[in-house]
């Protein structure tokens, strides 16, 4: 993490930001509204669903029932169709983090979808464009081994724009490069997307609503609100039963 300029904030950003050494966990269900119908799963099996990423995916600042994971988990099951999730994810990690955390996991024995949302440290740490790059290739390679190679099983999401929060606007007060930065790791999220013919969720504009509503936001002025999430999940859930629809075995 850069020095910031003063002693509070760097007290609070390293808080809600920097890294963590928290162990991942396995998250459970909650039940939310269905507006899909089932997908069909392995006889007998529930299809088994890995999250990947960072505070973002764990859901720091609210009820772990309340993280995208949890929301779009409780949809998928009560709308009839068996699931588990895994999340590997803590407040803090880089893609390296994540990849270390990913070797070091149990792992179901097979994984039908894995959702990929990491980035957001690399640019906040000031680490190097072209390392993340390399970084995020790697980890989709690993993605795509834990699904057989399927791309279409496969989903990424942009990195929200932290900088619009009230925490983000005090950091960028002092660091103004941070909103051009985050720009430029998502377009390169996007472009290595569409390369590796990998869907993308672009939630990053969903994210900027926040700067108006502060009802998007979890009380720590810096990570979004259950309310947030279940935004996301309005452009997750589809793109999950589009790469599940077809489901056929492992």
């Amino acid at each position: 993490m850069r020095k910031l300029t003063t002693v509070s904030m760097v007290a609070l950003a390293a808080t809600l930001i920097a890294a963590a050494c928290r162990q991942p966990a396995t998250v459970a269900s909650n039940a939310y509204p269905a507006t899909n119908p089932p997908i069909a799963a392995a006889v007998g099996a529930p299809l088994q669903l890995l999250f990947l990423g960072d505070s973002y995916t764990k859901g720091e600042g609210i009820p772990r029932a309340d993280s995208f994971p949890e929301q779009l988990h409780a949809q998928l099951q009560a709308a009839g169709t068996a699931t588990a999730i895994t999340t590997i994810a803590e407040t803090g990690w880089r893609t390296d983090n994540l990849q270390a955390a990913i070797a070091a996991a149990t792992l179901p024995s097979a994984v039908d979808l894995v959702v990929l949302a990491i980035g957001v440290n690399n640019e906040f740490q000031g680490r190097n464009a072209n390392q993340f790059q390399l970084d995020l290739n790697a980890l989709l390679d690993t993605s795509l081994r834990l699904v057989a190679n399927r791309r279409d099983r496969v989903i990424m999401l942009s990195i929200p724009d932290w900088t619009v929060t009230p925490v983000g606007q005090q950091v960028t007060a002092h660091e103004p490069q941070h909103a051009a930065e985050l720009d430029a790791f998502n377009l390169t999220i996007k472009a290595l997307a569409k390369h590796r013919g990998i869907r993308l969720i672009d939630i990053t504009p969903l994210s900027r609503l926040a700067q108006q509503d502060p009802a998007l936001l979890a009380t720590d002025g810096l990570h979004p609100s259950a309310r947030q999430y279940t935004q996301w999940n309005s452009l997750l859930v589809p793109a999950v039963h589009a790469a599940l629809a077809h489901n056929i075995g492992r």
